[in-house]
């Protein structure tokens, strides 16, 4: 170590600079994401012809690292101790709202088959998401 020059030092501080990168980069990818759900205080629970649904507006916060949700499902118990699970079937997004002088409010919402949503970091996703009763070919479960 005595014999080395300049840019022998040169190099080692080059190669350290790195050393926070590095770092970051395997810590962001050994993070795992928290999701947080927040339910809204009201839901809609009924039978349609295709069964029984559940319908409820959430929201999806993500810590730590973006997240992404591809399946939610529901366990809900009734009365008489009968257990049901519902699986999300589509989700509602809530753009804004255009306000009418004769008739109100109107909401611009986009509805589409629940495939994926993606949470941002630190970020929210607003969603109603509407649930079908038939999941496990529709029989009760528990």
């Amino acid at each position: 170590m005595a014999n080395w020059s300049a840019a022998d030092w040169a190099g080692v501080i080059g190669a350290c600079a790195w050393v926070p990168i590095i770092i970051s980069f395997i810590k962001s990818r050994l993070t795992k994401p928290k999701l947080n759900i927040i339910l809204h205080r009201e839901a809609e629970l009924g039978y349609t012809t295709f069964g029984p649904i559940f319908n409820v507006s959430m929201a999806l916060s993500a810590e730590n690292a973006e997240s992404l949700v591809n399946k939610i499902e529901i366990d809900i118990q009734g009365p008489n101790q009968e257990k049901h699970r519902f699986a999300w079937d589509w989700f509602e997004e809530r753009f804004y709202d255009i306000e009418y002088t004769e008739i109100g409010s109107t909401p611009v919402t986009k509805r589409q088959n629940a495939v994926a949503i993606k949470v941002a970091k630190e970020g929210i996703a607003e969603r109603k998401i509407g649930y079908s009763g038939f999941v496990n070919g529709g029989t009760r479960l528990m």
